[in-house]
């Protein structure tokens, strides 16, 4: 997951995007304030999944004004 969203601002994204997804960061990192390993849910790379492609969509459709 680090690697996809690495072109993105993590924050802006799930800012924007996927609101829901909490502790995004230590999930990104591995692992939780106290060094326990933490990961994304199936819940959150659906929603991560689901914002990606609405964001492509939007990204595509200013394009097509360009």
């Amino acid at each position: 997951m680090k690697h996809l969203l690495r072109p993105l601002n993590a924050r802006v994204f799930f800012t924007l995007y996927c609101p829901q997804v909490g502790n995004y960061t230590h999930k990104m990192r591995g692992r939780d304030g106290h060094g326990r390993p933490l990961q994304f849910t199936p819940e959150d790379k659906q929603l991560i999944a689901a914002a990606l492609k609405q964001m492509a969509a939007e990204i595509s459709k200013q394009l097509k004004n360009i």
